[in-house]
């Protein structure tokens, strides 16, 4: 038993490492081998032993950072923060023990065995992205993202294929390990096609840049969020962030982005007119397209928005936020997260927009799609963006709540 918590441990400590902050990407490719190695024949309580342990390990790795936030920001005690942290980290962890689970019993010497066990481990990855609104957090694939060639196949196959690919090679090591030269067949196929996407990748970044690339200024005003969410404090913060974006003016811009509600006031809202014409001004002024975070008050609702801004200084089209962060910036199940009120109270409950459509840069006309914060976890997003004709992307985030946890990484 105490075996069986120790390597099931080593895996989830693995896992995590893999992922931001640390970034040991290369660690994903063998995270899965101690507690799958240990699997064969195991019996249910050396199953739950190996599994559990590997889900909490690895799942507190990726969540730890909610704690310090709801007692930072929420105002609740610290011990709620732990106890609701500790709430999802179990959750996730029990996708981790159903992988283990499910693939138990499979024959490490059979030459589907990677292939059934990357399939498992995706098809468990989809679910925990949609089911109860869905929180893909830190998907095994998003450890490649320093991993410049690899992270080119995503083009073809999004996050769920780049998390294949680490399963499948996780497989192919526990085959090799358990069944020896008479699984080496069975490995052939998955070497293959982590060669075939090494040089996919070496490819793609090898390839001419764009003849004429668009220049982008991004400006970050850095305001605690202790001052920022203050009415007295907005005029302070649209001058910091009009005297940074002045900054770029003879950097020969195409286009300038502001952080997700870098100004927390109804935009159009007459209240707020001084500071709109201030902001709209700045792209006049700068003769340069820009992108605003902020906020949208219409018909008794809240939309986090982002506002796009033309030379003439016009809003000529928004985002709005679709998919809202559950407690942070809405509640649900209220009947029985009623206690974690405070935190909805702090940053605001927002009305959800209407879905993704991707904007046209004033000028050039190019289309883009816009990510606020959160959304960018979800790979359907990014997908219908470019089935819109969307020819980049752009996050905008507050990552202020997070402080110097791995939250924002």
């Amino acid at each position: 038993m105490r075996s069986a918590l120790l390597t099931g441990a080593l895996s989830g400590g693995l896992m995590a490492l893999a992922m931001p902050k640390p970034d040991l990407g290369v660690l994903a490719y063998l995270c899965l081998v101690p507690a799958l190695t240990l699997l064969p024949g195991a019996g249910r309580s050396q199953l739950l032993s190996v599994g559990g342990a590997a889900g909490l390990v690895s799942s507190a790795g990726k969540v730890y950072w909610i704690a310090e936030t709801l007692a930072n920001y929420g105002g609740l005690s610290f011990v709620v923060g732990v106890f609701t942290t500790a709430l999802l980290t179990l959750y996730l962890s029990l996708y981790v023990l159903a992988f283990f689970g499910l693939t138990s019993r499979l024959n490490p010497a059979s030459p589907l065995f990677p292939w059934l066990c990357a399939s498992t481990w995706v098809t468990l990855e989809w679910l925990q992205g949609h089911l109860l609104t869905g929180f893909p957090w830190m998907l095994l694939g998003y450890t490649q993202h320093r991993m410049l060639p690899i992270l080119q196949t995503a083009r073809i196959w999004g996050v769920y294929g780049v998390s294949f690919l680490i399963v499948l090679i996780n497989g192919s090591i526990v085959s090799l390990l358990i069944a020896g030269r008479s699984a080496w067949h069975g490995t052939i196929a998955p070497i293959l096609l982590l060669l075939i996407a090494l040089f996919y990748g070496l490819s793609a970044l090898s390839a001419p840049p764009p003849e004429h690339p668009l220049r982008v200024g991004i400006v970050q005003g850095s305001i605690p969020q202790g001052e920022k969410w203050r009415v007295d404090a907005r005029g302070g913060t649209v001058e910091r962030y009009a005297n940074l974006t002045r900054r770029l003016a003879g950097a020969r811009c195409d286009f300038i982005v502001l952080p997700e509600t870098a100004f927390p006031f109804s935009f159009r809202d007459p209240e707020n007119a001084s500071h709109c014409a201030t902001l709209t001004g700045l792209a006049r002024e700068l003769n340069v397209p820009m992108l605003i975070g902020s906020l949208e008050q219409t018909d008794g609702r809240i939309y986090n928005r982002a506002f796009l801004i033309s030379r003439a200084g016009e809003v000529v089209g928004h985002q709005d936020k679709v998919h809202l962060v559950p407690f942070g910036e809405y509640l649900p199940l209220e009947c029985i997260f009623g206690y974690l009120e405070g935190l909805t109270r702090e940053s605001g409950r927002f009305a959800p927009g209407a879905g993704h459509r991707a904007l046209r840069l004033p000028g050039a006309e190019v289309p883009f799609g816009v990510f606020i914060c959160y959304e960018s976890i979800f790979p359907e997003i990014a997908r219908a963006y470019a089935n819109d004709g969307a020819e980049f992307l752009v996050n905008v985030t507050n990552d202020a709540w997070f402080g110097t946890t791995a939250a924002p990484y």
